[in-house]
């Protein structure tokens, strides 16, 4: 990896992001709509494993109450775009649009860039988006290889749940 960060301190970073999208989730009904690394502050624990951090997921300025039941229809783009999700693109969307952003992250944090592979052209990156055709290469790495690909799932109604992805790292032991 470029930063290296092992997979293990990886998923254990994604963990705890995905933790703070649990409790804005089901207890305020709360989607955070721009999570990416500049919104993510990490600290390492300082009497813990080396490979343990304390995160803090940040900055909720566009943030928005959702409806669980429907999809929100706000036709206003809000985010930043190499890590908004297609469904928000389209103006409806609810708290998996920022499953789909910690797709991206994930990709961003072992990476160091967006899956993408493209200059920032707006066109550019959306045709990306909606084409499910992204540059990536995780293999070798099973565990992230299979993160990305249900967290980018870009139909929302088959993307990885809260309950999925909790099943799917839990078995590292983080909690």
């Amino acid at each position: 990896s470029i930063n290296k960060l092992s997979e293990f301190q990886v998923i254990y970073i994604m963990f705890q992001i995905f933790r703070a999208l649990i409790y804005c989730h089901n207890t305020h009904h709360l989607v955070h709509r721009d999570i990416k690394p500049e919104n993510i502050v990490v600290f390492r624990k300082n009497n813990a494993m080396e490979d343990l951090y304390d995160v803090k997921l940040i900055d909720f300025g566009i943030s928005k109450i959702f409806n669980k039941v429907e999809k929100n229809n706000d036709n206003r783009i809000k985010g930043s775009l190499n890590y908004i999700a297609p469904e928000v693109l389209d103006g409806k969307y609810n708290e998996k649009c920022d499953m789909w952003s910690l797709g991206v992250t994930l990709y961003h944090i072992y990476f160091g860039n967006t899956p993408y592979n493209t200059e920032y052209d707006i066109d550019s990156i959306m045709d990306k988006i909606y084409s499910d055709n992204f540059i990536y290469d995780f293999s070798g790495i099973p565990t992230l290889d299979i993160l990305f690909k249900r967290l980018l799932e870009l139909n929302p109604e088959k993307r990885m749940t809260h309950e999925e992805f909790y099943e799917y790292v839990n078995r590292f032991k983080f909690g």
